[in-house]
């Protein structure tokens, strides 16, 4: 990209940036004086090497004014769990008025949360975050958040339904959204949470969410991470994650199609005996892509930490896999686990994976992997002999490719929804194969 047009970029986020003012702006303007020094992403960044750069910052366009939303409008895009425990961000703003968030939670906007009794950890946490923070679009975040949200879970709460998490766009026509979230959990607390988002047709809005979660000692996180069926919007998503003693981490991301999509993981297991397990499934056609970087940083002995990412790629979709494993001198008997996979339904699909280790502790036992493939001729072969046809025994191996993930999925209502999107999504591929053929 260059030079001209990434100033352009810049001067359109300066301008967002402009707009804000309240007492986290200490912490944006930290956030914007580090993009300056990192600039945005370039193709030379390993990083970025396999997005379409350009046709993300062709999505930036002037925004304009929100339409109204109320809790009617919501009620029939929760899950049948969450109906009386969820949180709402419309544009990326945090929406305390169309949320229900359970009573043993301690809710406050950032701007709120950094005036409490909490603004001594929050201030070291956004501090550390934004010094350290390497990825641009999550400097991006911070530097143009408007209202983010703060959430404490007190020790020993343990809360049985999930907790949903909807991000609404009620303006197609808007630029950029960025929704913020930072996530404490107290001593032996344990919560389930998904975060959903809808976009419009035609949509040109960018989302760029950012989520920092905190686990306390013995305590427990899974998060679900989904995108509907179709996604119109560019979609950036960072996840960051510290690990105390015996604590227990469990992400799940899946989406079936959206023009471009990138989420990036940064996991710091920091007490003994933490756990992280990453999994994800992408489903892509036509010319979307999805990219998936991760960096796992084990400080701590006796951690554990298993990733596993599944893509099914169709047309001339493309997808990307970067991730590693870092293992520090002090993290002996550590058990770090790496797969990437990936199904490829056409000729034109391509799939790029890059996962690596670097270890220096001597206790290690550690693997990484990948495998880009089509479907298994001898498979095939197999159920054909068996009476089932071409174009549906090709369906039944894909679907099993996916099977293994969506299982996983701790939200029944949502692993039955993201099966039937799934088969929805190898119907219409066995649709275009047999007009094809």
């Amino acid at each position: 990209m260059d030079v001209a047009y990434q100033d352009k970029v810049l001067g359109c986020l300066s301008s967002l940036m402009s707009q804000n003012t309240s007492s986290y702006t200490p912490f944006q303007k930290l956030a914007w004086q580090r993009l300056e020094q990192k600039g945005l992403p370039q193709k030379n960044q390993e990083a970025f090497q396999y997005v379409s750069l350009r046709k993300l910052y062709e999505s930036f366009l002037e925004p304009k004014k929100p339409a109204l939303i109320t809790k009617q409008d919501i009620s029939s895009l929760l899950l049948p769990e969450c109906q009386s425990s969820y949180i709402v961000f419309q544009d990326g703003v945090f929406c305390p008025d169309l949320s229900s968030i359970p009573s043993s939670f301690v809710v406050f906007s950032l701007e709120d949360a950094l005036k409490s009794s909490y603004a001594v950890f929050l201030k070291h946490r956004l501090q550390a975050s934004i010094e350290k923070e390497e990825d641009p679009w999550a400097l991006v975040n911070a530097a143009l958040c408007k209202q983010g949200v703060f959430i404490y879970v007190p020790p020993k709460v343990q809360e049985k339904a999930p907790i949903q998490v909807l991000h609404l766009q009620s303006d197609p026509s808007i630029s950029y959204a960025g929704p913020r979230m930072h996530l404490c959990l107290g001593a032996h607390a344990s919560i389930c949470m998904v975060s959903s988002f809808s976009s419009y047709e035609g949509s040109s809005t960018v989302y760029n969410d950012f989520l920092d979660v905190s686990l306390e000692e013995s305590s427990s996180f899974s998060h679900v991470f989904t995108t509907e069926k179709p996604c119109f919007s560019w979609g950036l998503s960072a996840f960051r994650a510290s690990l105390k003693k015996e604590s227990k981490l469990h992400s799940y991301f899946a989406t079936f199609g959206s023009p471009g999509f990138r989420r990036d993981y940064s996991v710091a297991l920091l007490g003994e005996r933490a756990e992280a397990h990453l999994n994800g499934l992408t489903a892509l056609d036509a010319r979307a892509e999805s990219h998936i970087h991760v960096h796992m940083d084990h400080s701590a002995p006796s951690c554990q930490s298993r990733q596993f990412f599944k893509n099914i790629l169709a047309e001339q979709s493309r997808s990307s896999f970067t991730g590693k494993i870092y293992v520090r001198r002090p993290a002996q008997k550590t058990e770090a686990y790496q797969l990437n996979q990936n199904l490829l339904l056409s000729d034109l699909a391509t799939a790029n994976t890059k996962p690596n280790l670097e270890i220096f502790a001597d206790d290690v036992k550690a693997s990484h992997g990948a495998t880009v493939a089509q479907i298994d001729e001898d498979q095939l072969f197999y159920l054909r002999a068996r009476g089932i046809p071409c174009l549906a025994a090709k369906g039944l191996l894909t679907m099993g490719f996916c099977q293994e993930i969506l299982e996983s999925i701790p939200v029944l209502s949502l692993r039955n929804t993201l099966s039937l999107w799934c088969r929805s999504f190898l119907l219409e591929q066995r649709e275009n194969d047999a007009t094809s053929s």
